[in-house]
């Protein structure tokens, strides 16, 4: 292989390699987007029950969004009392329970919980009917405007209050002697998802800085030695 061609292949790397190494440079300027969730189970007695989560820590980086989902669930038991001495028919029994959670910044999950049967027999006396499991779930995305509500608050915490109503009955009674009740158990949680960006680099105090890439260091030595190959190859060229 002549020298000429030699040194055309040495150049054709170098070019590579100084491509390679602006691209990597480019890749590791990026920001990445991490995300934490933070839940707790919610109480649910027939009074305000109040509790926290852990606010947003803003040396973490910077707030792109806050999505907060609410999740219920429970069982119910329909009771019917026959005050006759026959069995009686009855439709549509159910139970349902209204629940209000509040947090910052006016939010509010304003939702229900209902156990329902749709038709059966009730025998002379009190009789109970469990009814199918059942769930609900809400979501909500917070005003961008309002974030200093979740932002480095006292002790980090963010409040919220959970209230549970008092439950309705209702049923369609064929026979004109029953009378409908039941209970209920409810369980839930809230989360908050904050979706946030973290700088490449921040101030004292900040986040750690995104690790540079091992192999941009690996390009720039390989460059380097390419560089020095090529000057010399050059002047053997050209004596």
């Amino acid at each position: 292989m002549s020298q000429s061609i030699r040194y055309s292949l040495f150049k054709i790397a170098f070019s590579c390699t100084a491509a390679l190494l602006l691209f990597t440079d480019a890749a590791s300027a990026k920001t990445q987007t991490e995300t934490f969730t933070a839940s707790e189970s919610l109480g649910c007695s027939q009074s305000d029950n109040n509790f926290v989560l852990p606010g947003f820590n803003t040396t973490l980086g910077t707030l792109d969004c806050i999505d907060v989902t609410l999740t219920f669930s429970g069982r119910s038991s329909i009771r019917v009392i026959n005050d006759g001495s026959a069995p009686l028919g009855f439709s549509d029994a159910s139970l349902t329970v209204p629940i209000d959670v509040s947090g910052p910044d006016g939010i509010d999950f304003d939702t229900s919980l209902t156990g329902d049967i749709a038709s059966g027999t009730a025998k002379p006396g009190l009789n109970s009917f469990k009814t199918m499991k059942n769930s609900v779930t809400d979501s909500q995305q917070i005003n961008p405007g309002a974030y200093n509500l979740w932002e480095n608050q006292p002790d980090n915490l963010v409040s919220f209050i959970v209230s549970k109503g008092d439950p309705t009955y209702q049923g369609a009674d064929h026979g004109g002697d029953l009378f409908f009740g039941g209970k209920a158990t409810e369980h839930g949680k809230i989360s908050v998802e904050y979706i946030y960006t973290v700088p490449n680099c921040l101030g004292t105090g900040g986040a750690e800085a995104v690790p540079e890439p091992p192999g941009k260091y690996f390009s720039g030595i390989v460059a380097v030695a390419l560089m020095l190959v090529l000057i010399r190859r050059k002047k053997l060229l050209s004596t």
